[in-house]
């Protein structure tokens, strides 16, 4: 999956997310309910993020960007049962992992607390201690934006542009950056040699590739053609 060495942060300050995810909780292990959507930006003005329904993540979510808004929570709601899961994230001062627990039979399933602007590579593993030897359940990049609109927030500045005479770049949690200089043709490989410091952007038909700042840290990332051709690179530091 990686190459780097996961650092599972078993937090125990889950218990500042119980009355969030326990409305996703039961006696009777392995229920729950469905979550609603994030309010759209419509609802944000005023509202205090940490009382909002807590955002349902599937395992269908895999690979893609969840936008959170500061003290919004989100839980993990269609995780197979398990003895343990264990919830990982590239950067705990954006996004909180919270562990499952089962204590006097209430049982308050695995989930997540945006805590900080920034983003992070969270990962759900079966296990505990995470078993990286399988595949992860949950593979999602977690974007955090402020509750206004504020513009300083890295989620909301406009992406670095990597050509050739930029390619060393340095970010910081939550930014982003594209390859603006790729010839047109088919899908592209694009590989970052560490996903809890840069992950790779998903991408539609037409859409410019591009890479998200997760961690602190550096990686290089590699864009390659379908016949293995180097077609650009990056060397990314994030702060």
């Amino acid at each position: 999956m990686r190459s780097t060495t996961k650092a599972v942060l078993a937090l125990a300050s889950a218990a500042t997310l119980g009355t969030a995810l326990l409305a996703g909780c039961s006696s009777d292990a392995g229920t729950t309910d469905a979550a609603a959507p994030a309010p759209s930006s419509s609802t944000l003005a005023g509202g205090d993020p940490s009382t909002w329904t807590p955002v349902s993540v599937t395992q269908e979510m895999n690979g893609q960007v969840i936008e959170l808004r500061v003290g919004q929570v989100a839980r993990f709601t269609d995780l197979p049962a398990a003895a343990n899961i264990t919830v990982e994230t590239s950067d705990p001062n954006a996004v909180m992992p919270v562990q499952p627990s089962d204590t006097n039979g209430v049982t308050t399933v695995a989930g997540i607390k945006a805590v900080g602007l920034g983003a992070a590579h969270v990962i759900v593993w079966s296990g505990s201690p995470a078993d990286s030897a399988t595949e992860p359940l949950v593979n999602a990049i977690i974007q955090i934006y402020p509750v206004d609109a504020s513009d300083s927030a890295p989620a909301n500045k406009a992406p670095v542009e990597i050509t050739a005479q930029n390619n060393s770049i340095t970010m910081n949690s939550g930014e982003t950056a594209l390859f603006s200089e790729l010839p047109a043709g088919p899908d592209y490989l694009v590989e970052s040699s560490n996903d809890m410091t840069v992950m790779v952007l998903p991408t539609t038909v037409g859409a410019t590739t591009g890479i998200i700042a997760v961690g602190t840290g550096d990686a290089k990332v590699v864009v390659t053609d379908g016949q293995g051709g180097k077609l650009a690179a990056a060397s990314v530091v994030v702060n």
